[in-house]
């Protein structure tokens, strides 16, 4: 049976629904809300209203609306709130500020060394966010992007190869009532899925799947359909960093063999470089020390044949991640982002040729495979994006924040 619906719900979710909207269209026409969420203008009109009244929507002046007509276009505020993004990965973690649109307003980052211990790291991140707390009074929410598999309903990292005693900390846990606000915490990949939708996309593109192929330290894919991200019974689909691509291939640390993270993620990248070095003296890749996944592509744009060889290797294999990811979800679009997108062209034609080479030709046609449309760190923009996307999912606790933003402002 459907749930029942009591007339808070309806408001609630008519709110939810306007503000989602409002931030992948930037600015639109009253009109046009009502066009695309089904509402009656009466409805948007009281509605927007009382968002405007609280500073979390305001007016643009005139803008080409219905049929040409002029109109008052409204938009999302980007200056009353703000909320916190958090990356953790295995080399590296950053904590950012961003408005509700988005922008990226502050940003801190440190390395990881390989023998650090996750508690401490936890600790330092928990500083920086209580640092960015007081020094930012309209923070609403925080959003944390973690490594995976990660069990979102038990809260914590099932596993993340190339470290150790990860799994044994529970991230929800940790920080429980640590914060005065809200904190969401969510797999890397599902959050890059949700920030590519909701930050990188266009309202147009709500009816559309969306898969988000992460290639970076780890693999991971997020998918985002109709505006929601298939996380699975445990919070861990579409783990395609796990699939395996040789049966017989190397041991991975998940207990599976041939996994595709062991073959293309930019660890592994590096260090098959490195392999492939010792009998490639003439590379100017010897030059390097210690050899980064950022070198190897600056060295391919300049024409070394190793190089090269090793940039179409790996859009070969992120190709046959992407073969797999076609065949189980049907995308409209996979977008390619973290450490290897830096392959550029290169890179991208031969994933494009794999997945000609490998599905059929009216279901290779249909889909579209490109590099993110995010700008910057693609997980943090994720970790910011999560905790946006909460507010306007609970537009109750967002008013209620705007509402005590605006007495203190008075």
């Amino acid at each position: 049976m459907d749930r029942g619906y009591n007339n808070l719900d309806i408001l609630s979710n008519n709110r939810s629904n306007i503000l989602r909207y409002l931030l992948q269209s930037r600015v639109c026409t009253r009109a046009q809300l009502s066009k695309f969420l089904k509402l009656t203008p009466a409805s948007i009109t009281k509605t927007v209203a009382g968002l405007i009244d609280c500073g979390l929507v305001e007016e643009t002046g005139f803008i080409q609306g219905e049929k040409g007509r002029r109109s008052v276009g409204i938009t999302l505020s980007n200056e009353t709130l703000k909320v916190i993004g958090v990356k953790l990965s295995r080399r590296n973690y950053a904590v950012g500020v961003f408005d509700m649109v988005g922008n990226n307003i502050s940003t801190r980052t440190d390395t990881i060394a390989e023998d650090d211990n996750l508690a401490n790291i936890l600790h330092v991140i928990k500083n920086e966010i209580l640092n960015y707390i007081d020094r930012y009074k309209d923070i609403v929410a925080i959003g944390m992007a973690v490594p995976g598999p990660f069990l979102e309903k038990e809260g914590h990292i099932m596993l993340v190869t190339e470290t150790k005693g990860w799994s044994e900390i529970n991230l929800q846990e940790y920080y429980a009532d640590s914060f005065p606000v809200p904190m969401v915490i969510k797999h890397d990949a599902n959050s890059v899925a949700l920030a590519e939708w909701l930050l990188g996309s266009r309202a147009d593109d709500h009816s559309k799947t969306i898969v988000s192929f992460l290639i970076g330290e780890g693999i991971g894919a997020g998918v985002i359909i109709d505006g929601t991200v298939l996380s699975g019974s445990n919070g861990i689909a579409c783990e395609v960093g796990h699939v395996s691509l040789d049966i017989n291939g190397p041991r991975c640390d998940c207990g599976n063999y041939g996994c595709l993270e062991l073959f293309c993620s930019s660890l592994n990248f590096v260090k098959h470089a490195k392999e492939q070095l010792q009998t490639n003296s003439a590379s100017m890749l010897n030059r390097y020390a210690p050899l980064t996944y950022e070198q190897i592509f600056e060295a391919a744009r300049l024409g070394d044949k190793l190089a090269i060889s090793l940039v179409q290797r790996a859009g070969r294999y992120i190709g046959y991640g992407s073969v797999n990811l076609i065949i189980a979800y049907d995308p409209d679009v996979i977008l390619i982002s973290s450490d290897l997108s830096g392959g550029g062209p290169l890179l991208l034609d031969e994933v494009r040729r794999i997945v000609n080479e490998r599905t059929a030709e009216h279901i290779s046609k249909n889909v579209r495979i490109e590099f993110s449309r995010l700008q910057g760190d693609s997980i943090l923009y994720g970790a910011g994006a999560l905790a946006i996307d909460y507010c306007l999912q609970n537009p109750e606790h967002l008013l209620e924040k705007a509402k005590e933003t605006q007495q203190q402002v008075g």
